[in-house]
């Protein structure tokens, strides 16, 4: 894979890709239906906590829906706002709650080379993978390099890049080893690779550090 990119036009990856997204989305399109059934079924008396229910999770399932767009479809190419890519990944990461998000905005906001937003975006969803049991992740443009990074919030806890995914995201994995849990990273790899880029992972001192060089007009 250091020297061709064996994931392009594959059906398999394709596969993949929509398993992956499914069942990110199928949790609370799932919560959305039982809600509305039990409205059905109990009317009045089912209260205003079947609405919140069915209001949250819909809205959770519109930020997913948005985040995904940008981070796997077409339209991510186009994205070069800095701050619109901030505002979609902070609603996505709102709806998890074990997770936070860091992500200060300079005061002078450049625009990013074509391509590069929908990389930005995978990486924030890989670096919250590396803190299973939730933590904070911190993002950062500065000097034509964008840095995600995954650190732990609890003591003695650390954020660890799953061995697979580390693969996947690095460019060496074999196209049969992927699995929907780390395909987001050969599409990471992928797309970085397409526009003349490379992802540097680095784990230090508990937290896992993934940055990329950036074209910025």
């Amino acid at each position: 894979m250091s020297h061709s990119d064996p994931f392009h036009h594959s059906v398999q990856l394709a596969d993949l890709t929509a398993s992956r997204l499914i069942h990110e989305i199928v949790g609370p399109i799932g919560v959305i239906s039982n809600g509305l059934e039990l409205m059905e079924e109990l009317g009045a008396d089912a209260g205003d906590d079947a609405m919140t229910l069915v209001s949250s999770s819909a809205m959770n399932a519109t930020n997913r829906l948005k985040f995904y767009r940008i981070a796997y479809g077409r339209s991510g190419v186009e994205i070069t706002s800095i701050a619109e890519l901030r505002a979609v990944a902070v609603a996505f990461m709102a709806d998890q709650p074990r997770h936070d998000l860091s992500w200060p905005l300079p005061p002078a906001l450049p625009s990013l080379s074509e391509g590069m937003g929908r990389v930005m975006l995978i990486l924030i969803e890989i670096a919250k993978d590396c803190l299973p049991r939730g933590g904070l992740v911190r993002v950062s443009v500065d000097g034509g390099t964008a840095t995600v990074i995954a650190q732990a919030n609890s003591q003695g806890d650390v954020a660890q890049m799953p061995d697979a995914l580390g693969l996947a995201v690095t460019g060496t994995a074999s196209l049969e080893s992927l699995t929907p849990q780390t395909v987001h990273g050969a599409l990471a790899w992928s797309f970085i690779h397409a526009i003349g880029g490379q992802i540097a992972l680095q784990a230090n001192d508990g937290s896992v550090q993934l940055s990329v060089g950036l074209s910025i007009d």
